[in-house]
């Protein structure tokens, strides 16, 4: 892996000290970190979800879905949906 090579150390060392520090394991912030990502790039509505899903190296929109609504219990197309009700254009305030 890339963060043993980068800092010298043995993955399970890393990864068993970021969980003690972190209370999460390295791919679990990595997964939370990937959410935010496709929080906001549903938000821009530019992409559809499979170029989302091809962007940020999920395998197929199907799985960026399942992986989505385990962390935020709504499927990106619900939270697309609702972020864009709510969302106001900077001519309307």
């Amino acid at each position: 892996m890339i963060l043993s090579e980068q800092l010298h150390f043995d993955y399970s060392h890393l990864s068993n000290l970021f969980k003690a520090l972190e209370g999460k394991s390295i791919n679990t912030f990595q997964q939370e970190i990937k959410v935010e990502r496709i929080k906001e790039l549903l938000e821009y509505n530019e992409l559809s979800i499979t170029q989302i899903a091809d962007d940020l190296g999920f395998g197929n929109a199907g799985y960026l879905s399942t992986a989505f609504k385990k962390h935020t219990g709504i499927t990106p197309s619900q939270y697309r949906r609702l972020h864009l009700k709510n969302r106001k254009a900077i001519d309307s305030a």
